[in-house]
């Protein structure tokens, strides 16, 4: 299942769903809130809240379609050390952040 296929609407025979794809709807339509209340605050501890909260829902949707989040978050984290830069990349390993 692709992203642009999971629903935000519930069908109406949501007690028939199987768990998988009840968990995805859940998940995109968790996904977006927190993406809108993120966007929508201002407070500094709140964004980072809403940022949790976001990984964690994304954690579910990795769970419901079946994929492992830590790989996938190994692979985005490669995709942002090629995006900021060797030098970015140097300066975060000299402060101590993981590097894989």
């Amino acid at each position: 299942m692709k992203w642009e296929d999971i629903p935000t609407d519930y069908p109406e025979n949501v007690d028939d769903l199987p768990m998988t794809e009840l968990g995805c709807i859940c998940a995109k339509n968790a996904i977006i809130g927190a993406w809108e209340d993120a966007a929508d605050d201002n407070d500094d501890e709140t964004e980072q809240a809403h940022i949790v909260d976001l990984l964690a829902h994304l954690r579910h949707l990795c769970d419901a379609l079946g994929f492992n989040f830590d790989e996938l978050d190994n692979q985005a984290y490669g995709y942002y050390l090629n995006e900021i830069g060797e030098d970015r990349h140097k300066e975060r390993e000299e402060k101590g952040f993981c590097i894989l």
